[in-house]
């Protein structure tokens, strides 16, 4: 008998989990119609708190959940002084007077609506109690409208709007709604319910397309001899040769949305910034463009003789995706050297809540030719300590090389080595290159450059050190897309 009293227990507790389960109340939000949908805010219009308003469905007479703004549906009665409680987060109330209504379908001419409850919320309030005046039968629904209960028959078309307010600097994601009812003791009757109630959203992202700029030493436009003081044309699209222009693709992408930025009266743009570290060796100017006109004219002001952090503007043209190029002329006459152009790029909104700023690189700048790189160039004017470097030139012209030689604590310093014959082979020593160019140290790093095709030079480093035989050293030697380590 026992066994069969704790059966029966627990199978009732098992059903009295599953009812509860299975009758929480249900929140819901309706957009202008649209079934389920929250209120779709800019993220950048949130300098200052906004009102927004979720609008109800228009029809004559329809009053059903599907139609009205805001809503909770009932799974247990809602008697006198019941509570509504209803709860945002990311979002608040506005300061309007909210009215609690309901539908009477047992009325005459069905769908009716009456008024259970009001309420003023403050403005920038997160919670409140609507007290109940009216009863509500189980299996009804509520919902909240700043518009009065039309109360009785022939209510005509809905107007069930329910005003919102969503802060200042909110995130980006949903503002939610819970909704539930307790009695004046604060004792659960209907299990609350969340519902999304605003989304808020980026209207503006920027995609960064980086440009990888070819130096040319190769004479790839076949329009003069290749000096690596321009850059090869047709390197990451729309390069203009004739002027050494360079650029590189922002891509705004814009979202719709119900409340957007230019709604809000805010002007929106973009801004580049590069990082306070930048080369601008060699270049004149810098700017933003079109992404469509290839660098032809500017879209804001032009930054000459750039020099550290440079922030360049331009006006966002309209309401749909853009695409900006950030335009860079070169002088033409001096050479240039790898680097890499880095900052930060964003749409800008003032008065509003732009996004913060990306970070990424704008350009890459590299050579097509060949470097190698030898860490120790040793020599004394004995020549007892004697470390060479030999270059074979497979090209059918001839190739100019040059040095950069590196101390420490110094600057580089470049030095022309000359050229070497088309198929010929050219051996450079340390002392030869320190005491043509009056350096006196005894042991430095070097960088060769040979102006023609990674595929088109072989090298080799060695070490001699008299009466102990010869030895190599080490030398990156750079063929196509392979690095090796030659010992």
């Amino acid at each position: 008998m026992r066994i069969s009293v704790k059966c029966l227990v627990t199978s009732f507790m098992i059903l009295a989990l599953m009812a509860g389960a299975a009758f929480a109340g249900t929140a819901r939000v309706n957009m202008g119609g649209a079934a389920n949908t929250p209120y779709a805010i800019s993220a950048e219009t949130l300098g200052v708190a906004r009102d927004v308003v979720l609008t109800s469905v228009g029809a004559s007479n329809n009053w059903a959940a599907s139609n009205v703004a805001l809503s909770y549906a009932l799974t247990q009665n809602m008697t006198t002084q019941n509570l509504l409680q209803v709860s945002l987060s990311n979002a608040a109330f506005n300061g309007a007077v909210l009215y609690v209504c309901s539908l009477n379908a047992d009325l005459p001419g069905g769908g009716n609506v009456f008024r259970v409850g009001t309420g003023t919320p403050a403005a920038g309030a997160t919670s409140f109690n609507f007290q109940a005046g009216a009863p509500v039968n189980a299996g009804s629904f509520v919902f909240l409208t700043s518009s009065a209960c039309p109360d009785g028959p022939g209510a005509g078309a809905i107007n069930a709007n329910m005003p919102l307010r969503v802060p200042a600097f909110s995130s980006a994601g949903f503002g939610t709604a819970t909704v539930g009812t307790v009695t004046a003791g604060n004792i659960q009757v209907d299990p609350t319910s969340t519902v999304n109630a605003v989304n808020i959203q980026r209207e503006y992202a920027v995609v960064l397309t980086t440009r990888n700029m070819v130096i040319d030493y190769l004479n790839a436009n076949l329009d003069g001899p290749g000096t690596g003081t321009t850059f090869v044309q047709g390197t990451s699209s729309n390069i203009r040769r004739t002027n050494g222009g360079a650029n590189n693709v922002f891509a705004v992408n814009r979202t719709n949305t119900d409340f957007t930025v230019v709604l809000a009266g805010l002007i929106p743009g973009f801004q580049t910034t590069t990082n306070t570290t930048t080369d601008w060796t060699g270049v004149t100017d810098v700017f933003l463009a079109n992404g469509a006109i290839n660098c032809a004219a500017n879209l804001g002001a032009v930054s000459t003789s750039p020099s550290g952090a440079v922030v360049n503007t331009a006006p966002y043209p309209g309401a749909a995706a853009n695409v900006y190029d950030l335009c860079m002329n070169v002088n033409g006459t001096t050479e240039l050297t790898p680097r890499t152009i880095a900052g930060t790029y964003g749409v800008t909104v003032p008065g509003g809540n732009p996004a913060v700023a990306a970070t990424g690189s704008f350009q890459v700048w590299a050579l097509n030719a060949f470097q190698a790189y030898v860490p120790h160039m040793r020599w004394d004017t004995a020549d007892n300590t004697r470390t060479f470097v030999r270059f074979v030139n497979r090209d059918t012209r001839a190739i100019d090389a040059q040095v950069a030689v590196q101390l420490t604590g110094v600057a580089p310093v470049t030095y022309s080595l000359g050229s070497i014959p088309a198929r010929g082979i050219v051996t450079y020593s340390a002392r030869t290159i320190a005491e043509s160019n009056g350096i006196t140290a005894d042991n430095y790093a070097a960088l060769f450059t040979v102006k023609t095709s990674q595929n088109n030079v072989h090298a080799e480093a060695f070490f001699n050190l008299v009466g102990f035989g010869t030895r190599n050293t080490t030398l990156y030697e750079i063929e196509g897309n392979k690095l090796y380590n030659m010992k």
